[in-house]
Order: structure tokens, then C-alpha cells, then sequence
């Protein structure tokens, strides 16, 4: 009771104060816009009162960042962090934790307009100098790291974003749980790590552990809990496991199509591999319905000629062919070889 008197005494005489209380709570209930709004009004006041480098005004501005990140308003927020950072870093110093959270979020803003090596190199300042300050299993160092591997995948560096996604699993599992939201979502890329330098084995066990705790914890049609059944069902085929794939695959599908559409671009990526997955069963009439439903699905949202559709286009050529579909088979692979000569050129591998 004495603390809320005290704080109300403090908000009658400093009224940005409240105001600034109040854009919080609204960043805080994902009211982003409306937390914008408020928190420009606080960071006009309180240079005017206190000075652009006072420590409540560069907090206020720093929550304004924030805000702005949230709504993708990246070139602004980026503007504003690097301005709070560059001031923190000289009154308060390069390891000070808030000097080291506005460089966080600077990473993050530079990830977000795909600007990831600049990302990668903000990022690892904030890691190093939150792991000396915090420790290496801090939370808080931990959330850092994990954008620290995005960043590093984003590159093709997968190797390294390997080594990032373990220890952040690997720290994550002791600090927050196995099966807490942030320990999934880190082994879940390093799934894709794995996936992407083809350790289709060790990616296959680690996907499987998201998909099995994700189903539990979210639900069977989360988009997220799909995403992995995507990517498992990928590392299964690419180890021969093809009815295990088809099995995932067709889960996948048939989620995606639920809650994502048919025509989404994710349900189609899914709709291809399971295609594939029950070709290489030699099912070739099952394969040839999956794949006709993907081609047009793939021609109305990518393109007749994007590679992705031409790619399903003479699947389903082969898948034609090996009925004896021979006219419809030549037309469709036709189709396929036309529109890879323009996209790739005559001589391009996948041409041939």
C-alpha cells in the first residue's frame, strides 16, 4: 500500500510517468500501435523536461523500439535502438545489461529486414557480453544466442548455426525444460541444421522429439507442431523411410490444408513431398493424384513456370509414364522441359 501511494504521489507530480506506465501495459497486452502512440508522446516529453540522454528518456524510447519492431515498422525501430544504444553504451557502458538488451534488439531489427550478417555481428557483441555479465544459461543470454543461430542459418552457415542451436537447446533444457516452448523452438532449428547439411539421421531424431512434445503441449493442427511434421517427414524421406515420410507427409497435408488453405505455399511444399514420398513406393497412381492437386495448386500460386511447379510437373510426368499414360505423360513432361529451357536455359542439369 505505502509503494502505491509513493508511486502515485510520483505519477501526480511526473505525468509521463504514468503515461509511460501506461504505453508498458499496452506493449505488454500486444496493443503495439496503441503502445506506439503513447510511448512517442513519453520520448517528446521527457527530452523536452529531462534531455535525449537522460536514462528514462532513452527507457522510453527504447520501449518505443520495441514497439515498432512489433508492428514490422523495422527501418524506424532500427533508427531509434541504435540511437538509445550508441547513448547507453557511452553513459553507461558496453557491458551494462541495457546497453546489452538495445543491442539484442538491434540484431533483431536488422534480422527482420534480412540484413543478416549485420544481424549475426550485433548479435554475437550482445551474447559475449551477456554471457560475462549473466552467465552462458541465463535466459536471457539464451534468447540472444538463439537469434544469434537464426541469423547464422539465414547465411547458409549451417554448420555454425548447428553449434549455436545445440548449446541454446542444450541450455535451455536446463534452465527452462525439455519440453518448454523455447527449448522446442531452438531444437527445432537445429532439426534444420541438420536437415540442410544432409544429417538427415540426427535431424530425424531431433524432429521427432518437437513433433512428439509440440502435439502434447500445443495441439495436432498448431501450425507450428505441422511445420515439424513437414520437416521430419523430409528427413525420412531422404533416408529411404518413405512410408514413414508418406505417413508424416499426409498429416502434414492435411493440416496445412485446414488451417493454412490449400493454396498456401506451405500446404503445396507438403502436397510435393508426399507426391514424392508415395512415387517411391512405386504407387504411381496415388502419386499421380497427390501431384496433379499440387501442379494446379502450384501454377495458381506460384506460377506456370516458377521452378517449384515445373518440379512437380515432371514428377508427375514420371508418375504418368510408369502407368503407361504415355500421351497425357508426354505432354506433361513437354510442359515441363518448355518451361525449365526459358526459367534455366537448355543446358541447365534439371533441363536435361
Amino acid at each position: 500500500m505505502r509503494r502505491q501511494k509513493r508511486t502515485l504521489r510520483q505519477d501526480y507530480k511526473d505525468p509521463l510517468n504514468s503515461k509511460h506506465r501506461r504505453g508498458l501495459a499496452l506493449y505488454e497486452q500486444n496493443k503495439y500501435r496503441k503502445a506506439e502512440e503513447i510511448l512517442r508522446q513519453v520520448v517528446r516529453g521527457r527530452e523536452r523536461t529531462l534531455g535525449q540522454e537522460h536514462e528514462e528518456t532513452l527507457n522510453s524510447k527504447y520501449w518505443l523500439g520495441l514497439a515498432l519492431c512489433q508492428q514490422d515498422k523495422c527501418s524506424e525501430a532500427e533508427e531509434i535502438l541504435r540511437q538509445v544504444g550508441r547513448s547507453r553504451e557511452q553513459t553507461l557502458g558496453q557491458d551494462y545489461e541495457e546497453t546489452l538488451s538495445s543491442k539484442h534488439w538491434i540484431g533483431v531489427v536488422l534480422y527482420q529486414q534480412n540484413k543478416y550478417s549485420e544481424a549475426e555481428e550485433v548479435l554475437q557483441q550482445a551474447v559475449r557480453g551477456l554471457e560475462r555479465i549473466l552467465g552462458q544459461y541465463d535466459e536471457t543470454t539464451l534468447y540472444s544466442t538463439h537469434w544469434l543461430g537464426l541469423a547464422t542459418y539465414k547465411q547458409d552457415k549451417y554448420g555454425e548455426a548447428e553449434k549455436v542451436f545445440q548449446q541454446t537447446t542444450n541450455g535451455r533444457e536446463r534452465t527452462l525444460g525439455r519440453e518448454h516452448e523455447e527449448t522446442l523452438y531452438s531444437k527445432y532449428w537445429l532439426g534444420l541444421a541438420f536437415c540442410q547439411q544432409g544429417k538427415y539421421s540426427e535431424a530425424g531424431e531431433v524432429l521427432r522429439q518437437v513433433v512428439r512434445c509440440r502435439e502434447q503441449i500445443l495441439r495436432q493442427d498448431h501450425e507450428e507442431t505441422l511445420s515439424s511434421k513437414y520437416w521430419l517427414g523430409l528427413a525420412l524421406y531422404e533416408q529411404n523411410k518413405c512410408s514413414e515420410a508418406e505417413e508424416v507427409l499426409q498429416q502434414a497435408v492435411r493440416g496445412r490444408e485446414k488451417i493454412l488453405g490449400y493454396e498456401h505455399a506451405d500446404t503445396l511444399y507438403s502436397m510435393h513431398w508426399l507426391g514424392q514420398a508415395i512415387y517411391k513406393q512405386k504407387k504411381y497412381d496415388e502419386a499421380e493424384e497427390i501431384l496433379w492437386r499440387a501442379v494446379y495448386g502450384q501454377e495458381q500460386t506460384f506460377g506456370q513456370e516458377h521452378e517449384e511447379t515445373l518440379y512437380s510437373k515432371h514428377l508427375l510426368g514420371l508418375a504418368l509414364y510408369n502407368q503407361k499414360k504415355y500421351s497425357k505423360a508426354k505432354e506433361v513432361l513437354q510442359q515441363a522441359v518448355r518451361g525449365r529451357e526459358r526459367t534455366l536455359g537448355p543446358d541447365h542439369e534439371d533441363t536435361l
